[in-house]
């Protein structure tokens, strides 16, 4: 029993090693089509081990990760920093990005949601930031300040006013 429990560890460390070699190659199917590889992330750990994996974007890039366990929201700048350290993990590589999606299983105690009988159809995610505009205008905000911030690496210095 010990020899097949050590051969089918063996076995998937060969996997991880053959996976891991191959992380960097296009992803293409037996019958020759290419298929793009999306990570869904929840942080800059998760954004680093996505790349090192292979990925090739982002599918979704879950901002709710920033809002539990803690006491208040993000501030401005801690969003902003968040979503420049993906974006330079990634480089010019897609990034979809969710829009807060608090509420069902998900809680915060600072935003002091109401009690709804079935949370996962009441107010969460779009309705949520559509509720609470001043947040979601901070959060488009951050994630327009960091489309700007690459962009602004294709502007030669000479051509820089601000």
């Amino acid at each position: 029993m010990l020899a097949s429990a050590c051969a089918t560890q063996q076995e998937q460390h060969d996997q991880r090693a053959a996976a891991a070699r191959s992380a960097s190659e296009p992803a293409i199917t037996t019958d020759g089509h290419r298929i793009e590889i999306v990570a869904n992330i929840g942080g800059v750990k998760e954004a680093q081990q996505a790349v090192e994996s292979g990925a090739e974007g982002v599918g979704l890039l879950h901002t709710e990760f920033l809002f539990p366990d803690r006491t208040s929201a993000p501030t401005e700048d801690e969003q902003f920093a968040v979503y420049r350290d993906v974006a330079q993990i990634f480089g010019s590589q897609p990034m979809i990005v969710r829009t807060l999606d608090i509420g069902g299983d998900k809680t915060v105690d600072y935003l002091d949601l109401p009690h709804e009988d079935n949370p996962f159809l009441g107010e969460r995610g779009v309705r949520l930031c559509l509720a609470h505009p001043n947040s979601f205008a901070i959060s488009c905000a951050q994630l327009c300040g960091v489309v700007v911030w690459e962009a602004a690496d294709y502007v030669p210095d000479d051509r820089r006013s601000w």
